[in-house]
């Protein structure tokens, strides 16, 4: 029995033994394994920090050729490029500020555009073709952006939790200012404001909002600080699109395919005179200081593009347009730009452009509007789909955002 017992002991032992000496055994195995899930260290060499955009660049120019910049950096692009992007998107809106103001003391032009995803405003310039960052303060999910061309004022529209319409009445670049960016200060307007605009001087604002009582609209105007509050109009129709040029507020209802639209100046005490219409799916661009229009309609499957000067009757152009995609050089002589669809193919163009549905391939086509005559401009190489356009006060550059991504575009319109 002491001799059994003695044998078991040995044997555990061994065990004991064999046991100790495979885990050491695997222990040393490993040690002298690489990891196969760690990257080679040669291909980590020179990775950026960070995802370096395309923000700045000329349409020709990839992300890759400006992987060395700092996102912080100005940008620089190539001057002689027509068509340049000045950020690949998404914004929530821009606008060229005149020259003299506190962001543009001199020619060419500056843009002012916000970023939709953090809210922060960036300034680009024209000549040089470089963006800079302005403001650090971060307005998460801003929708929409509304700048005066004096520059200094913006509006910025977002919703809150609980599906609510935000707005934020901000300044910017004030007189004190030195650097950038800067923080920007301003205060919350009511919410749930259905449409807003700002005059050219950005001190006063313009809005539409529900009225509860007559279950409507009410347009209200005030200046940008949030006194001189007055009523401008109101009425039994809640779908309004304000606008503001000829140096009187416009008002037209939101256009769609095949429905009668009207457009109406606000005259004394509230009253709407009659401008334009009835025009199914119309929709207009007036100029901002001459007694002319562009003025478009959607019916029957067809869009058709008129223009129309002081009293004389309006005149069918032939292009085939909405006037959403165009937009008046200032003064005289009255020239006009479009963004003209290649081939405008859906029955209910209006509804599906709308609600982003459709996009379009544009081309830009340039009217006289003295004689009617139209000229093509500009043939892009990407496929763009023009939305907002706007101008500079010296008629040399069109922006635009592409409906697809929301990216930011500027065209030089002399070669």
């Amino acid at each position: 029995m002491h001799t059994l017992i003695s044998i078991l002991r040995y044997v555990l032992a061994a065990m004991v033994v064999l046991l100790l000496g495979s885990f050491v055994g695997w222990y040393f195995y490993v040690r002298s394994q690489e990891n196969p899930l760690v990257p080679e260290k040669a291909e980590m060499v020179g990775t950026a920090d960070g995802f370096q955009g395309n923000r700045g660049l000329p349409e020709n120019v990839s992300a890759g050729e400006a992987q060395g910049a700092s996102p912080a950096e100005q940008i620089p692009g190539r001057g002689d490029e027509r068509l340049w992007r000045v950020d690949q998107g998404p914004v929530a809106g821009f606008s060229f500020v005149n020259a003299g103001s506190s962001v543009s003391s001199s020619s060419p032009p500056t843009i002012l555009f916000a970023e939709r995803a953090n809210g922060y405003i960036f300034s680009a310039d024209m000549q040089l073709q470089a963006v800079t960052r302005i403001t650090n303060t971060l307005m998460p999910k801003t929708y929409e952006a509304h700048f005066a061309t004096s520059g200094g004022y913006v509006l910025l529209r977002s919703l809150d939790e609980s599906g609510n319409i935000t707005t934020y009445a901000g300044t910017f670049l004030t007189d004190d200012a030195t650097t950038t960016p800067q923080s920007l200060s301003g205060v919350y307007l009511p919410t749930n404001i259905r449409k807003i605009f700002l005059d050219n001087s950005g001190r006063r604002i313009f809005m539409v909002s529900n009225d509860p009582t007559s279950g409507g609209s009410v347009g209200m105007s005030q200046l940008f600080d949030g006194t001189s509050s007055k009523k401008v109009f109101s009425s039994f129709i809640r779908s309004w699109r304000p606008l503001f040029a000829q140096g009187q507020l416009i008002i037209l209802t939101d256009p769609m395919d095949d429905l009668s639209g009207y457009a109406y100046k606000i005259g004394d005490s509230g009253r709407l005179v009659p401008l334009i219409g009835p025009v199914p799916g119309l929709t207009i661009m007036p100029h901002s200081s001459e007694a002319a229009f562009l003025y478009s309609g959607s019916a029957n499957g067809q869009i058709a593009l008129f223009l129309q000067v002081g009293k004389a009757a309006a005149v069918l152009l032939p292009l085939q347009t909405i006037a959403d995609k165009c937009v008046w050089a200032s003064g005289k002589p009255l020239i006009a730009y479009c963004a003209v669809p290649s081939a405008p193919s859906s029955s209910i163009f209006m509804q599906e452009w709308y609600q982003g549905v459709l996009h379009t391939a544009d081309v830009w086509w340039r009217i006289d509007a003295a004689s009617g005559e139209t000229e093509l401009l500009y043939t892009p190489s990407a496929s763009l789909d023009v939305h907002d356009p706007k101008i500079d006060a010296s008629g040399k550059y069109v922006a635009f955002t592409n409906g697809s991504d929301q990216s930011l575009w500027v065209l030089r319109i002399v070669q």
